[in-house]
């Protein structure tokens, strides 16, 4: 059963990252105007719009799941400290502290069932 929890957290915290990042490489503009809204350089929207849709995919393909969630724990940690957490708690505060939850598990316990290449697990001599 554990398996299957841990591919269901990471399927949906893999199609939210999908999801938030595909706007940014198909509309770069737009997301690079709004970082530099946010005081942070226009070069990176692109560059977070590359690691949230494949960091997305390979979690959701179970594929180097553990990498994948340490490059979107960046991510996640980036939008916390520069929007969230100014924005105060509400719902956007709320929705990426659940993320950067499930990433830590998936960090700690693995990619779960169907995983196209599962790890071994933290501590394992594996």
């Amino acid at each position: 059963m554990r398996g299957y929890s841990l591919l269901l957290l990471r399927v949906i915290v893999a199609l939210i990252f999908i999801t938030h990042g595909w706007p940014k490489l198909a509309e770069p503009s737009g997301a690079m105007g709004f970082f530099t809204s946010l005081g942070l350089p226009s070069f990176l929207a692109p560059i977070v719009g590359v690691v949230e849709v494949g960091g997305g995919l390979m979690l959701f393909f179970g594929l180097f799941a553990r990498p994948a969630a340490v490059a979107l724990l960046v991510v996640i940690a980036g939008a916390l400290i520069t929007v969230q957490i100014p924005g105060g708690i509400g719902a956007g505060l709320e929705r990426d502290a659940l993320i950067t939850a499930a990433l830590l598990v998936v960090i700690a316990c693995g990619p779960g069932a169907f995983a196209l290449r599962r790890t071994p697990r933290l501590g394992s001599p594996d």
